[in-house]
Parts: structure tokens; C-alpha cells; sequence
């Protein structure tokens, strides 16, 4: 086949896994501030726990990175999820003009073909 082809189902489907993705992303935090990534930022571990003080300190830096990065994957989750929402529905309403398109072009034709008969005459 030639041209270009969207696979409505597959967008679909990539649409359902990235909202599933980001929904399942955002209950791993506590409640409320899980758009943040601020859960991320409050499993301190301090000396007690590491054992060393610059280990804290490393545990610390990487959780506070890992909080902004959550929240920046969050939001760009979202984004990319809302324009994969908008490219679906223009698609989709794409395929529903073509397919109504084809089916009145298809009536007229059954129409024109069964008004006459073989023999040239009106029925």
C-alpha cells in the first residue's frame, strides 16, 4: 500500500497507555502532591539511616533532581497527552466525513443504477 495510513486503534491505544502511565505515576506520591513531585523530595534519609553524612548529602541532591524531574515529566506527559487527544479527534472526525462521504456517493450510485434497467428503459 502507498500513501499515508493512520491506525486509529493504535492511537488509541498509545493514548489509553499514557494516560494509564501518568495515572499510575501520579499515585506513587501522597495525595495532593503528587503533581509536584514533592513526594519524591520528602523520602530524606538522613546520617542515621546512610550511615555517612555525604552520603545524606548525595541522597538528598539526587531526590531533590528526582522531584523536579517527576514534575517535569508530569507536565510533559500531560502536554503530549493533550495533543495526542487533539490529533486523534481530528483524525477520527476525518474518517467519520470520508466514510459519510463514501456512503452518499455509494446511495446516489445504487440509485442511478437500479432507476433504469438493462435495456435502457425507466423501471
Amino acid at each position: 500500500m502507498s500513501g499515508y495510513t493512520i491506525d486509529l486503534g493504535a492511537m488509541n491505544n498509545a493514548y489509553s497507555g499514557i494516560k494509564d502511565t501518568l495515572g499510575q505515576l501520579r499515585e506513587l506520591g501522597i495525595k495532593g502532591m503528587e503533581e509536584s513531585g514533592e513526594s519524591i523530595e520528602s523520602l530524606e534519609l538522613d546520617e542515621d539511616v546512610t550511615g555517612h553524612e555525604a552520603i545524606s548529602d548525595r541522597v538528598e541532591e539526587v531526590l531533590m533532581r528526582a522531584h523536579y524531574a517527576l514534575r517535569d515529566l508530569l507536565d510533559d506527559g500531560d502536554d503530549i497527552l493533550d495533543k495526542l487527544k487533539e490529533t486523534l479527534s481530528v483524525y477520527q472526525k476525518m474518517e467519520t466525513e470520508a466514510t459519510s462521504g463514501f456512503e452518499q456517493l455509494w446511495g446516489v450510485f445504487e440509485d442511478t443504477v437500479t432507476m433504469r434497467s438493462p435495456r435502457g428503459g425507466a423501471q
